[in-house]
């Protein structure tokens, strides 16, 4: 997508409020732009309103707050079902109910709906977003918009823009698994995990497909739309954190509430989940209109999985009827911005969470809600001293490292247990403080190595790295030249077979610390590891190796794992010195390969040159 100059191509329409994709939140947002008086279009490429609800035929709620427009869905979509099973409303559907519900709903309160219709431009004006150029049956060209809401998922429009977002780079490659449903008559639900897909690169999204059609090769038909979990996000004016819906953070623009439990279909990165690994609780948390808001930009406003929050925030917000009714909001939000000629950032918020709580989407409280203060001294020593091994006094400390450290060094002198002191060490390690360097290296010199991880998609909660994987990252952070005399043996004694978890902890911890105290001994050793029988080779650079590694198995993982340790000891070996170009040999075979998020992270590696 590009941003685009008008007077290059022809006007189509004008329209008050455009909604740039009709998913779960987009529908949503275009009824409730409409609703409000707003000469509204919704754009959508597929046949059909409802993404992941309908298209994707994921017919069936997980977690989500089931009030409001939520509500009001499932009950008018009870209402035509035919099915006896589905007239309850309660939390299950039939995909052409769904569908068709939006439908009537957008032309009773005529809404423009654009069908297989793709957005490939912007036009801003002055920061203002004020059109967008689209292709498809209605021709090519521009349409002018006084508001434009984003609910491709993928942040296409920011992007497109200039504004800043969030992708997959060379930090990590952490993903959601991705799925894709095949059609079969009478079936509603269909729920896979069964690769990692990019679906803003078209041969990524051309292999999904076929991989896909394949698997599914009982079925009448493959799906339409790839159920991708994560995808490119915005940097808004404001980015959710754990400390948000850890410690009960309230805002003063919250617009939706969200509630599930982490689900989190991979692995995490935050250094709290690293620490502690995430439970199976419900958990809450508001969202506020400002994560919903490109930074730099006016008129524009991203719903779904391209707002503004931490990658591990994301399996707690994304449920489809937080979704839906973020989306309502959103809608409602555009037309006032419209209607009024106001810029979102300028409008009275009041006002429309009065609207939201007046129909359930919002408790009351929010009207009286402040933004949470800054977290004071008293409240860090308390988690310091009495919360250590809690999720709220770890997101508390995190959250303010500076602050924390003072009671953490405290606490490290005059805690009475070993494991209290070890948490303390591993907390100052991933701040870069030494202080603790000499107890994690005497627990890592004398552990054997624990049960690691291996890649899970569907239905993975807590650990994602063991103990000692921790601790060893923690040592990376913070350790002097002779913490490699402890990692070290550690790599060259990985045991067979490789666990994803240790094979991901020694790779952090050697490149960390070969920035500071270079060790071309760890390239090394990582490329013998490369060189062991199955472990190399499992990059996917034809179609034919796409299909290759397919398999009956609908949320299959050892595809996905093989690759994850692969990619990620040729990352170590070429960030600590790239010995015999092996790193960078493998690191340039998934720059070549279908899976677009590999790509994205070998690109980014290889662009950085490797330490001496």
């Amino acid at each position: 997508m590009l941003n685009i100059d008008a007077n290059e191509v022809p006007l189509l329409d004008e329209f008050d409020v455009i909604v740039v994709g009709g998913g779960t939140a987009g529908a949503p947002a275009a009824i409730a732009a409409a609703r409000k008086g707003a000469n509204t279009a919704v754009l959508e490429l597929a046949p059909a309103l409802g993404g992941v609800g309908t298209v994707g035929q994921i017919g069936r709620y997980w977690y989500g707050h089931r009030e409001g427009f939520t509500a009001e869905v499932d009950a008018s979509v009870a209402k035509l079902e035919v099915n006896r099973k589905f007239q309850r409303g309660k939390g299950a559907w039939s995909i052409s109910a769904k569908s068709e519900w939006y439908h009537r709903e957008c032309f009773q309160n005529d809404a423009s709906v654009w069908f297989q219709t793709v957005c490939i431009g912007a036009w801003v004006v002055e920061n203002r977003v004020c059109g967008i150029v689209v292709a498809g049956p209605m021709g090519y060209g521009l349409l002018k918009a006084k508001c434009v809401i984003d609910s491709t998922g993928c942040s296409d429009i920011p992007a497109a823009v200039g504004a800043p977002t969030t992708s997959i780079g060379s930090d990590h490659v952490a993903i959601q698994g991705t799925g894709l449903a095949g059609q079969q008559p009478n079936r509603e639900y269909h729920n896979s995990d069964h690769n990692f897909s990019d679906d803003t690169d078209i041969i990524d999204s051309t292999a999904f497909f076929v991989a896909s059609k394949l698997i599914s090769k009982n079925d009448f038909d493959s799906g339409h739309l790839i159920n991708s979990r994560e995808r490119r996000q915005i940097i808004g004016d404001y980015t959710l954190d754990l400390i948000d819906f850890m410690n009960d953070h309230r805002f003063n623009d919250t617009i939706c509430v969200a509630s599930s439990n982490f689900d989190t279909h991979g692995f995490t990165i935050h250094p709290v989940f690293m620490i502690k690994p995430p439970h199976e609780d419900r958990l809450w948390v508001d969202v506020p209109l400002r994560c919903l808001l490109p930074q730099g930009v006016e008129r524009l406003i991203v719903t779904g999985l391209g707002v503004s929050a931490h990658r591990d925030v994301i399996p707690v917000i994304r449920m489809q009827p937080d979704v839906q009714n973020q989306g309502y909001a959103a809608g409602l939000i555009a037309a006032k911005s419209a209607l009024e000629n106001l810029d979102l950032r300028a409008l009275d918020i009041r006002t429309i969470q009065e609207e939201l709580i007046q129909i359930g989407n919002l408790p009351i409280r929010v009207l009286t809600d402040q933004d949470s203060p800054p977290v004071d001294l008293e409240r860090i020593e308390e988690a310091v001293s009495n919360h250590w091994d809690d999720f709220s006094g770890l997101a508390l400390i995190f959250a303010e490292p500076s602050k924390a450290t003072p009671f953490i060094l405290n606490g490290l002198k005059t805690a009475s247990s070993l494991e209290q002191k070890l948490r303390y060490a591993e907390i100052l390690g991933f701040f870069g403080n030494n202080t603790g360097k000499s107890l994690l290296e005497q627990f890592i010199r004398s552990s054997e190595w624990d049960n690691g991880w291996n890649y899970t998609g569907m239905g993975q909660f807590g650990m994602s790295m063991s103990v000692l994987d921790t601790r060893i990252v923690a040592l990376g952070l913070c350790g002097d030249n002779a913490s490699w005399q402890v990692i070290l043996p550690k790599i060259k004694n990985l045991p067979l077979p490789l666990s994803f978890s240790h094979c991901r902890a020694v790779v952090t911890a050697a490149e960390t610390l070969h920035q500071r105290y270079p060790c071309s001994e760890a390239s090394s050793a990582f490329a013998k590891i490369l060189a062991l029988p199955g472990v190399a080779g499992h990059a996917h650079t034809t179609m034919n190796a796409v299909q290759g590694a397919l398999s009956d198995d609908l949320c299959q993982t050892n595809v996905r794992n093989n690759a994850l340790i692969e990619l990620h000891l040729a990352r170590g070996s070429f960030n600590c010195g790239n010995t015999q170009n092996i790193g960078c040999k493998t690191l340039t075979e998934y720059a070549n390969d279908y899976r677009g998020h590999f790509v994205r992270h070998a690109c980014a590696i290889l662009e950085k040159k490797p330490s001496a």
